[in-house]
């Protein structure tokens, strides 16, 4: 299909977001370029609040954002929602969305499409798009239908033009003018402009029906019905069903995700089986404390009361009761504990007693080795291994994978980011047999949570895998809890996903879990932090790293990268490290080197030198600046060295010294001046190992 051109005019992303604003559009998202995640906090769902466009300018400015989302506006006379329609062939995923339509079409009369405002990246011929109508202030429609969804202001938002889509190959999102010849338009109309969703459609989406009854409930039948509910220990089917909600309650649409949850509590203590009021009061204390981190507690609590006793919740099951052959709890034993609590308390004192009499002996790290036998992660601890793009992150989490497979482990690699081929490639390049590949290395491609219902029984298989695991690698975590509809900013939402993965498959399989991370591209502000927010360290139980590359990483090169520690729980890690930087903390712990100029590729790691220069020491530092500039510019006076380079004026004599000393710089008079310049030749720093 031929791509149609570009709308007339020539405004910018912000722009658009002030005249979409001013049409009543209040809801201004700002989104990374080419991307239609992470979401800011706080700006959807239930509770979120729409962003004062000074606000929106700063964020799209100062993180050079070009992607632009909307929220769905309400108001006091209707609302506006998004039939979100996908019809599509792509990847081996088949999409029917417009089947969908068809099929209520018949009974429900004709969806005007053709009458309103299209959102779509795939062209104005296809039916896929999402459309945009008005209806009743305050009325709420379910979210799903097969291949369809109902965007409202509580439940997702749309990215509009002059967006691009990232998950379509990059391509435009456009904005059509309704009529059957669709034109190209930049922004927004206003909300009032916008047809009026056929009242049949209304009435059949409103609040599920003709998608599942339910009855109008007193609180006498309530309470009826709770009574009648069987009391005691949760039993299997009830627990199972409870570890799903309360996952649900840290998810990116609470209500929408913990709703169905609460009915299949409700369900099973109806068909019989026991412990559903006091799952439900756990489900209720986990619920009221993931919302209340964004509203007040009576709020999250009127909000589930809703859920738990109105026409959503009790009245549904009352509609449709279990019949009678079909009742009764036939699970084999109730589970000893309810979901996330251990079988010895974890608020039981702990015995202190090796640690007192000096028979404890801390955990080591046993896996990736510098040639001195050094490691650097901790077995059953999770660590951060961050650098910046083709720093060789991911090629030194592969070395130690294929130590562990060499020395007859498993290892779990979960690549969000590549696909298996250019993977499996590394492993072959590293020296790995096709055998070795086949029955040692599990890699795994996911596109979802791994406790999704599609993906639970997987899941715990490989938590509960004979042998477990030497190692999990995880590449990389900004695609990891992106799929997840998670942001990399958002600490909550980091430490829910950090404890349900990374945490989870370290205790439950014994493997050193090393997640790969990026790091802001300013070397001089990003510290000892990977991009995103602080709980990423925090969370950090084993050991964390940053790579920087020293000399390019490319086939038929030499490359080298500084392998720095910038975490150790342990302990254990820092001990043999060297140098000390005051400003973030890191310290150095190996030169790698990576010799891919033969047939196989060969990454080392060797300790630091002790004859080798500090590169913590200041003046060290100082000596690598005034060699970065003096490259840029030979020949340079003292005088121009000291305006050229940032620091102290002092510090960068002190340097032109020292380097004139080791043969890094040379001098010479022109005049009354001295000019600096590299030496031709520098002698080569000392080559590790």
């Amino acid at each position: 299909m031929e791509e149609p051109p570009e709308p007339e005019g020539s405004l910018t992303a912000f722009e658009i977001a002030e005249r979409n604003h001013a049409a009543g559009w209040p809801g201004q998202i700002p989104l990374p370029t080419g991307r239609k995640a992470p979401v800011p906090t706080g700006v959807t769902g239930y509770e979120g609040q729409d962003w004062p466009l000074d606000k929106v300018r700063r964020k799209m400015k100062r993180h050079g954002f070009d992607n632009l989302a909307v929220r769905m506006p309400r108001g006091e006379q209707f609302d506006v929602i998004a039939i979100d329609i996908d019809d599509y062939e792509h990847g081996g995923k088949v999409k029917t969305g417009g089947q969908t339509i068809k099929k209520l079409e018949r009974t429900l009369g004709t969806l005007p499409l053709q009458r309103t405002w299209k959102i779509t990246s795939r062209g104005d011929d296809a039916i896929s798009g999402k459309y945009l109508f008005r209806v009743p202030a305050g009325t709420k429609l379910v979210t799903r239908l097969p291949d369809v969804e109902i965007i409202q202001w509580f439940h997702r938002y749309v990215m509009t033009y002059p967006s691009t889509n990232g998950d379509d190959g990059g391509r435009p999102v456009r904005l059509w003018s309704p009529g059957s010849d669709r034109r190209l338009v930049e922004v927004l109309p206003p909300p009032s402009k916008l047809p009026k969703l056929p009242e049949a459609w209304v009435q059949h989406l409103a609040d599920g029906a003709g998608f599942r009854e339910s009855l109008r409930v007193n609180g006498e039948q309530v309470q009826q019905f709770y009574d009648g509910l069987p009391a005691g220990e949760p039993c299997r089917a009830v627990n199972d069903a409870l570890e799903t909600a309360l996952e649900a309650c840290h998810g990116a649409s609470r209500h929408d995700g913990v709703l169905p949850r609460v009915l299949d509590l409700l369900r099973r203590g109806e068909q019989g089986h026991s412990g559903v009021p006091e799952a439900m009061e756990r489900l209720r204390y986990e619920f009221i404390t993931a919302v209340s981190n964004r509203s007040d507690d009576r709020v999250a609590e009127d909000e589930f009361g809703r859920m738990v006793l109105g026409h959503q919740g009790v009245g549904q099951i009352l509609a449709k009761p279990t019949p009678e052959e079909k009742r009764g709890c036939k699970c084999d034993r109730p589970p000893e504990s309810l979901p996330g609590e251990d079988d010895e308390p974890s608020w039981m004192p702990k015995d202190l007693t090796a640690i007192l009499d000096g028979t404890h002996k801390p955990l080591e790290p046993t896996v990736l080795a510098r040639t001195d036998g050094r490691c650097m992660f901790y077995p059953g601890k999770i660590h951060w291994v961050s650098g910046e793009s083709e720093s060789g992150k991911s090629w030194l989490c592969i070395q130690a994978a294929v130590e562990v497979i060499r020395a007859g482990g498993r290892v779990m690699y979960v690549d969000y980011e590549d696909d298996g081929p250019e993977t499996v490639r590394r492993f072959q390049s590293l020296g790995l047999s096709r055998d070795q590949i086949l029955n040692q290395l599990d890699y795994i491609n996911p596109d979802a949570r791994p406790d999704s219902n599609d993906e639970r029984a997987q899941w715990q298989f490989l938590l509960t895998r004979e042998g477990g695991y030497g190692l999990v690698v995880i590449d990389a975590v900004t695609e990891a809890l992106s799929i997840e509809g998670k942001s990399s900013n958002d600490n909550d939402e980091i430490a829910s996903w950090v404890r349900r993965v990374p945490r989870t498959l370290a205790e439950h399989t014994g493997a050193a879990v090393v997640c790969i991370d990026h790091v802001t591209k300013n070397a001089d502000t990003r510290g000892r932090f990977s991009i995103g927010g602080q709980y990423k360290m925090a969370g950090i139980n084993g050991a964390a790293f940053i790579v920087e590359p020293v000399d390019p990483i490319a086939p038929g090169r030499v490359g080298r990268m500084r392998i720095k520690v910038a975490k150790d729980r342990g302990g254990q890690v820092r001990k043999h490290a060297r140098g000390w930087d005051k400003r973030d903390r890191l310290q150095m712990f190996a030169d790698a080197v990576m010799d891919a100029t033969g047939d196989l590729i060969d990454i080392t790691l060797f300790p630091p030198k002790e004859d080798e220069p500090d590169q913590f020491d200041e003046s060290y530092q100082m000596q690598e600046k005034v060699a970065e500039f003096l490259q840029e510019h030979p020949g340079s006076s003292g005088r121009e060295v000291e305006r050229g380079v940032t620091g102290n004026a002092s510090a960068k004599r002190e340097a032109l010294k020292i380097g004139e000393a080791r043969g890094t710089f040379v001098s010479r008079k022109s005049g009354t001046a001295t000019l600096w310049s590299l030496a031709e030749k520098p002698p080569p720093e000392p080559s590790p190992g």
